[in-house]
């Protein structure tokens, strides 16, 4: 995976499928996290510390975000960690 930021945004490469991805402000924003390999409920802190929104909308969120990231081969989620939220 290939991966550029530009602006508020990142871009991504997926050079085995041949597919492009473009996240928005918030989805790079969550990519660039992943870097550093936190727990779902260490992003959840740090995008609530940074963005105005309650515990419970974005963590049903970021869920959301990580399984279709998942389900492209993009991400890989260790569902070991449920009990931690």
């Amino acid at each position: 995976m290939v991966f550029n930021e530009l602006d508020d945004q990142v871009v991504m490469l997926d050079s085995r499928a041949g597919r492009y991805y473009e996240l928005d402000v918030i989805g790079a924003r969550i990519w660039m996290l992943l870097k550093d390999r936190l727990t779902l409920a260490q992003l959840r802190d740090a995008l609530t510390a940074e963005y105005d929104v309650n515990d419970e909308t974005c963590l049903k969120d970021l869920a959301s975000f990580l399984e279709e990231l998942a389900a492209l081969g993009l991400v890989a989620v260790d569902s070991g960690e449920a009990a931690d939220q």
